[in-house]
């Protein structure tokens, strides 16, 4: 059994990558994003809110993770100036 960790779940590369993991028997599922909400419908797994600019949040993200798969980025398209 695998705990894989997918930053930037609500993105378009990251809730892809939720969606692909989201059916593996073998892969325990953790998004880390910053807004539950938008995480793709039916997502039961666990989930790890907060910020990737916070260090606090950053610190303890990947306590019992096996593998990261980081597809959070910055952009200035959303919400941003």
């Amino acid at each position: 059994m695998q705990t894989v960790l997918v930053t930037g779940a609500t993105g378009f590369v990251g809730s892809h990558v939720v969606e692909a993991l989201s059916g593996l028997s073998d892969v325990t599922l953790i998004a880390a994003c910053r807004d539950r909400g938008r995480l793709p419908a039916g997502f039961n797994d666990e989930v790890r809110e907060g910020d990737l600019r916070d260090e606090g949040y950053v610190r303890g993200l990947c306590d019992g993770v096996d593998t990261l798969c980081h597809a959070a980025a910055w952009t200035s398209l959303y919400k941003h100036k």
